[in-house]
């Protein structure tokens, strides 16, 4: 498959299984005790087909995959294999870059994790950053919060 129509295809996953978030962790060597993680994560129940698609986008985008378990939960009693595939940092900026132009349902969530990552590379190289810069991570995790009740 050429690598724009790979994109094209990539960005319909995005939309329909996917998730863009921002993941708070405690951190205490920061000022503010924590930090953010950005990532993208797709989980499909475990096939071969699905094993070969997470392949084709792990070898386009980078990222990892990983075996995940379903709980059972009140749509389904028992637990699903599944697979799950994560990709953050440089990766994650390549996917969004070459997936921003065809992606619809998500295009807020991908912008905000995009800034996030500008904001990150504008950022003074200290230990602990300045407050305009927590500030700004601060606001764009509550903005994806309230995207992710939407959807």
């Amino acid at each position: 498959m050429p690598r724009i129509a790979f994109d094209a295809y990539m960005a319909g996953v995005i939309d329909s299984d996917g998730s863009f978030s921002m993941v708070k962790r405690l951190k205490q060597s920061t000022i503010r005790g924590y930090h953010y993680s950005t990532v993208f994560q797709l989980t499909w129940k475990k096939s071969s087909f699905a094993e070969k698609v997470l392949k084709l986008i792990k070898q386009r985008y980078g990222g990892h995959i990983s075996p995940w378990q379903r709980k059972p939960n009140k749509y389904s009693k028992e637990s699903i294999e599944c697979l799950k595939y994560a990709v953050e940092s440089s990766g994650l900026e390549k996917l969004i870059i070459l997936t921003l132009p065809y992606i619809c349902l998500k295009k807020e969530q991908a912008l905000l994790i995009k800034k996030v990552r500008e904001i990150r590379k504008i950022k003074p190289k200290t230990r602990n950053k300045p407050n305009k810069f927590w500030e700004e991570e601060d606001k764009i995790y509550e903005e994806l919060k309230k995207l992710h009740k939407e959807i």
